[in-house]
């Protein structure tokens, strides 16, 4: 089977088709990407499948040469995305010419499912992410739906469609793992944002703490060693350092609440 044929390819099969036994054209839907690279890794790609998936995914009626999810949504809901394959048996003569249709079995299509993604909010994402590596994730706070989710460098899951090995080789070689989902699956220590975790378990514990004030002098030591903070924030209550972003006053609530509280939150 010789897949992905140019114009010029097909023009010369069909000029040359009664010199050509058995030879077939069809056309078969394609799938689609037309925000490109945008949202790349919410959505994941098509590709055909491997012979390392083959064994696990028979039983739900893959097949080799078949095209599945891969990462992202096409991956996760690969099983109902797909529909189920139709057929045609044809009867054909001794050159190999198809006669007459036989048998013909509809295909199915798909379910159809709808995601929480904000295109305009992630194409706006992507596009100021375009020359970074990082991620940026937007949640609805109140139901904690993605609004939006982008990982940089990401790709363009067309390539994989049209088979440019080209572009997938690049892809492949490149140092900054563009295909890598960095919002799920990279690991990074959480920084600035267990703040937030240390301060709820503050006012979780006291809430007349909110009003508690510490002097920052961007620098805190505990035993041995010193801790610094990005500025000189002065005295600062519970709000304050949230805005500022203070590690001196959340290193003092810490230690006054004690190490207790914050697990149990």
């Amino acid at each position: 089977i010789y897949e992905n044929l140019n114009k010029e390819e097909i023009v010369s099969l069909e000029e040359n088709k009664l010199r050509l036994r058995g030879v077939l054209i069809d056309i078969l839907p394609q799938r689609l990407y037309p925000f490109g690279n945008t949202a790349s890794h919410v959505l994941g790609y098509l590709g055909q499948i491997d012979i390392s998936r083959i064994t696990k995914l028979r039983p739900y009626g893959y097949k080799l040469r078949d095209l599945m999810g891969y990462g992202g949504i096409e991956e996760y809901y690969d099983l109902v995305l797909r529909g189920e394959k139709g057929g045609v048996q044809i009867e054909v003569d001794n050159r190999g010419e198809r006669v007459r249709t036989v048998g013909y079995k509809p295909p199915k299509a798909g379910k159809d499912i709808q995601i929480t993604i904000d295109i305009r909010i992630q194409e706006i994402i992507d596009e100021s992410m375009q020359h970074n590596r990082g991620v940026v994730v937007i949640m609805d706070p109140y139901t904690g739906e993605i609004i939006a989710l982008s990982s940089h460098p990401n790709y363009d899951p067309n390539d994989f469609i049209e088979g440019d090995e080209e572009a997938i080789n690049n892809l492949l070689r490149d140092k900054d793992s563009p295909l890598f989902n960095r919002a799920i699956s990279g690991q990074y220590p959480p920084g600035s944002v267990f703040k937030i975790v240390t301060a709820v378990s503050a006012l979780g514990k006291n809430y007349s703490l909110i009003n508690k004030s510490f002097f920052c002098n961007g620098k805190i030591q505990i035993g041995e060693r010193d801790y610094n903070c990005w500025s000189v924030h002065r005295e600062e209550t519970l709000r304050d350092a949230i805005v500022h972003s203070c590690n001196v006053y959340l290193y003092n609530l810490g230690l006054l609440i004690g190490p207790e509280i914050i697990n149990k939150y």
